[in-house]
């Protein structure tokens, strides 16, 4: 299995799926986004740690405020807690599950709205088109700090 390990190479469409489902399979390089693939738990303890890679490195890149740090927290709790689910078959963690993921609603913002927002903002003050399916998240980044820096 090929998985994305790297921002640059990871598209924003997938990126925006993983965030706002939590499905990993997004992770997974040339997966038919109307048909996703059935992941395994060894796979899934392949992915966990991969998608981890990729937050790290928009953290690093980007920085990261407290409030995002509790997001991420949360989210990867939420899957932690659905692997152990699946590996135990432990119907007592789906409460859990849905209590994490309420929080989670409470707190996180709606990512793709406010990336969807952006790129329309990007699209108009660069006067470019942006595919979401075929752009990296490394190169929407750049995108957003570029466009923060000339305003200042």
């Amino acid at each position: 299995m090929k998985y994305y390990k790297d921002i640059s190479q990871l598209p924003l469409f997938n990126y925006i799926q993983i965030q706002e489902s939590n499905d990993l399979r997004y992770m997974i390089i040339g997966v038919d986004y109307f048909d996703l693939p059935v992941v395994k738990e060894k796979e899934l303890s392949i992915l966990l740690p991969a998608f981890e890679s990729i937050n790290n490195q928009v953290t690093d890149f980007m920085g990261i405020n407290d409030n995002m740090l509790d997001v991420l927290r949360l989210e990867r709790d939420i899957i932690l807690l659905q692997i152990e689910s699946i590996e135990t078959d432990n119907n007592n963690l789906d409460t859990i599950i849905e209590i994490k993921k309420l929080e989670l609603a409470q707190i996180k913002p709606q990512t793709k709205q406010s990336i969807e927002h952006c790129v329309i903002m990007i699209e108009d003050i660069m006067k470019i088109a942006i595919d979401t399916t075929k752009i990296s998240v490394k190169k929407y980044l750049q995108y957003i700090q570029y466009i923060t820096k000339k305003a200042v």
